[in-house]
């Protein structure tokens, strides 16, 4: 079963994680879209070390390597939206990056 994925858009019509994954140089790129890619295939079922449950509603798919790269996304009406993306810096995530995917999801409904 294939699980739909999109990118959010915010009301001026950019979407934030297209843009940041258009930054990355191209191993992390490939990367990230393997990542998406699984997310796509597994759903919900999609196991650590690519995915992660932040908390409620807010998860974060995870690419490893040179640069590590965290995608938070989240499930509304059966779809899955990538919600926000950075590069990780620290061991926990950061509460400034969650409350940005947090914010773009509440805009979802």
């Amino acid at each position: 079963m294939s699980w739909p994925v999109k990118f959010f858009t915010n009301p001026r019509g950019d979407s934030p994680v297209k843009a940041f994954l258009g930054r990355l140089d191209k191993p992390s790129l490939a990367k990230a879209i393997k990542t998406i890619e699984l997310l796509q295939t597994h759903g919900t079922s999609l196991p650590p070390p690519y995915s992660k449950k932040l908390t409620t509603g807010i998860y974060e798919l995870r690419t490893s390597g040179q640069v590590a790269v965290r995608i938070l996304y989240a499930q509304h009406l059966g779809t899955y939206y990538l919600l926000h993306a950075f590069k990780k810096q620290a061991q926990k995530t950061p509460p400034r990056e969650l409350q940005t995917a947090l914010d773009r999801k509440a805009m979802l409904v």
